[in-house]
């Protein structure tokens, strides 16, 4: 046969970009070798066009590979670069590049890389991008209908800027659409939980906590929802309280681990087990407190645990963070023999 020139077609382009993409979470440059194929075909496809010639040309599949590379690479800058490709992915479809229009799967990632990248503003931004889609929908753009994940990633935003307010009336803006496909699920709720947790107001943060906790279980024996709180709930609830420096914490975690033990290990509910988190949460305020009973009841928390895993409950298994946070609790009380029970402890960690 004679030798013949063998040019790369759209597949070909999209694949060797989605291997980038795969393997982003492992490679931080990633992102950008992904958009250096993705600019190679661009630019080929303008010369094809230039000269009458055929090469394929940039898909909004290809676009949306790049912009997960570098939300999963979690480069710095990679925020900021997601939303200039998406600014140039809309300049070249308002071109005529008409395979280009921009989705929702878009705007999901974009706003993932916004997050995980560290883009100042974060939630500012993604918060923009969510409106935007909500706005092209609204005049007709099936295309960018928000789903689940489009809330959920600007609650994870707001979350993780401790900007409880904001996320609490999203959530609220979730709750009131007419789509059951948006509404909040555990995640969301978990995240509100958590951007109340990490509020500076501490005591408005505890008071919000457990209103909207309230609202969950009233929405649901109102019949209003299918969503009850789940063990990611009432871990947030703990972490909520845990972190607030409230007089009241120590009381309250314990209360709530004790309502989890009881629907989830004794009654059954696995929706609402406790686990290793909710253990350890309740350990470390128990640690931060300087309440004198905090050695015993320490102690008899991890005992606890150690009874229900050995009853077959895997989830609750004592893990060496819980082991630690006990440690740290006995060396720190008055007891003369904390030593003692410090070494006893410790041998039942390499018995384990």
């Amino acid at each position: 046969d004679e030798s013949t020139t063998i040019y790369p077609d759209v597949v070909s382009y999209t694949t060797c970009i989605g291997a980038w993409a795969d393997g982003s979470s492992r490679d931080p440059n990633a992102g950008r070798f992904a958009e250096e194929i993705l600019m190679r075909m661009y630019h080929r496809n303008m010369e094809a066009r230039g000269d009458g010639s055929v090469a394929p040309a940039p898909t909004t599949r290809c676009f949306n590979a790049v912009l997960l590379a570098y939300a999963n690479g979690r480069q710095s800058g990679g925020g900021k670069r997601a939303l200039e490709l998406l600014r140039f992915m809309e300049r070249l479809f308002s071109e005529g590049y008409t395979e280009l229009k921009p989705d929702t799967y878009t705007f999901n990632i974009i706003m993932k890389a916004l997050l995980c990248c560290g883009e100042r503003q974060a939630s500012q931004k993604a918060h923009e991008l969510l409106h935007r889609m909500e706005d092209s929908y609204n005049k007709g753009d099936t295309r960018l209908k928000p789903d689940l994940l489009s809330y959920n990633t600007v609650l994870d935003a707001f979350s993780k800027e401790g900007d409880g307010k904001s996320a609490e009336r999203l959530l609220e803006q979730m709750l009131n659409r007419d789509d059951d496909m948006a509404k909040p699920n555990a995640h969301s709720y978990t995240a509100v939980l958590t951007a109340w947790s990490r509020s500076k107001d501490k005591t408005t943060a505890v008071r919000r906590a457990e209103a909207l906790f309230d609202d969950i279980e009233g929405r649901y024996a109102a019949g209003e929802t299918a969503f009850h709180a789940d063990t990611s709930v009432y871990n947030a609830l703990i972490n909520c309280w845990a972190k607030s420096g409230e007089r009241k914490a120590l009381y309250r975690v314990t209360q709530i681990l004790s309502l989890m033990e009881e629907l989830g290990l004794k009654g059954g509910d696995s929706n609402v087990q406790p686990n290793s988190r909710t253990y350890c949460a309740v350990l470390d305020t128990l640690a931060n407190s300087k309440n004198y009973k905090a050695y015993s009841l320490s102690l008899e928390i991890l005992k606890r645990m150690e009874d229900y895993y050995s009853e077959g409950y895997g989830s609750v298994r004592p893990c060496a963070r819980a082991y630690s946070i006990v440690l740290s609790t006995i060396a720190r009380s008055r007891r003369k023999n904390k030593a003692v029970k410090a070494q006893e402890l410790l041998h039942r960690m390499e018995s384990e």
